[in-house]
């Protein structure tokens, strides 16, 4: 087993993309171009091949990424290095030859013998390939997903129980009636205009997000540069009310920036118009299979049709009695969790 690591994506897995947006190539690039301080770890055996972005636990930048996050502050930062894109929330190690997620387990753990590693977000193939090797491996998050049957919106419709389709046609109803006016624009057209609700968003749910929303037209047009975005507005009168970024990957229609005026009185409805049914309609439109909702408000995703997903955590260490800390740092992080955002789906280890 050879052990290398590598400053860029570039030609690391060439012929070998990545079906998940979040660890594809162009995204991995992006996070490159946008400060993002890690590395990427490769291990070989042979013909198997596995990697994965690596950054030291004091080094990360992202909120849910960060290792006082996900071990609930049981272990410091200095302790620990996470093994994710640190962006996106869904993290699938690229794996080549016929290898599984076992061989990126032995990788971690010949280079980072003292410290845990910390494998976040994966879904439950690389979990099972990460137990198999021994790492301990429990639940983090659900995940939401909508497939879309048929070809076109009212086949998703359909595809809901009567009382929920009821609901949905009575929310588009309504919308009609509001005044407000949905469009789809490319994100490096409209990114000076929507920075500001993307930030304010931002600061809505995270008090301590201080970038001023010039560094956010630049990520905006980073993103158009490199992915296949696409970006839904909300207007009345003119004025912007709320807008939702996406990214069409692997045959999926990623949501993944949304921003709205909170103070306006149609918010809420701008909100459910913005994440579910225009960007449904979008999805038919341009030929996607499903749509990526994410973390958080499972009771409304599941309502409109969503399935939850768990993703999973792996810690890989040396020392026994560091990895149990880690784990119980977990299991702390998942109960607060459930309490902030009910409606997960049952959380159990793999058997």
């Amino acid at each position: 087993m050879e052990v290398s690591f590598s400053g860029s994506v570039r030609g690391l897995f060439a012929g070998g993309e990545c079906g998940e947006l979040y660890s594809s190539d162009a995204w991995l690039e992006l996070l490159e171009r946008v400060g993002h301080e890690h590395r990427y770890l490769t291990v070989t055996d042979g013909p198997g091949r596995a990697m994965v972005p690596v950054c030291a636990g004091e080094q990360v930048r992202s909120g849910r990424y960060a290792v006082g996050h996900l071990l609930a502050g049981r272990l410091a930062a200095r302790e620990c290095v996470v093994a994710a894109p640190q962006a996106g929330y869904r993290n699938a190690p690229r794996l080549a030859g016929g290898c599984t997620a076992a061989l990126l387990a032995g990788g971690v753990l010949d280079a980072f013998p003292d410290r845990v590693t910390i494998i976040p977000y994966v879904s439950r193939d690389t979990a099972e390939g990460l137990r198999a090797a021994g790492v301990l491996v429990e639940p983090l998050v659900s995940d939401a997903w909508l497939e879309l049957p048929g070809s076109g919106f009212e086949d998703y419709a359909q595809s809901l129980a009567p009382k929920r389709r009821r609901m949905v046609r009575a929310e588009m109803r309504a919308a009609a009636e509001s005044g407000v006016r949905y469009s789809v624009a490319d994100p490096m057209d409209r990114a000076d205009e929507a920075a500001d609700l993307f930030v304010g968003q931002m600061r809505k749910y995270d008090a301590n997000y201080r970038r001023p929303a010039s560094d956010y037209v630049e990520y905006l047009k980073e993103c158009a540069g490199l992915l296949n975005g696409f970006m839904i507005t909300a207007r009345f009168r003119g004025s912007l009310l709320g807008c939702a970024v996406f990214f069409l990957h692997g045959g999926t229609l990623w949501g993944r920036m949304l921003g709205i005026d909170h103070r306006q009185p149609e918010h809420r409805q701008v909100y459910f118009q913005l994440v579910f049914y225009r960007a449904i309609e979008l999805a038919y439109e341009i030929g996607a299979r499903a749509l990526h909702l994410g973390i958080g408000s499972y009771a409304a995703k599941r309502q409109r049709g969503a399935v939850l997903e768990t993703l999973w955590v792996g810690l890989a260490g040396k020392d026994p009695e560091l990895v149990a800390i880690a784990r119980d740092g977990v299991l702390e992080r998942r109960q607060a969790d459930a309490a902030e955002s009910p409606g997960q789906q049952a959380l159990c280890a793999p058997t």
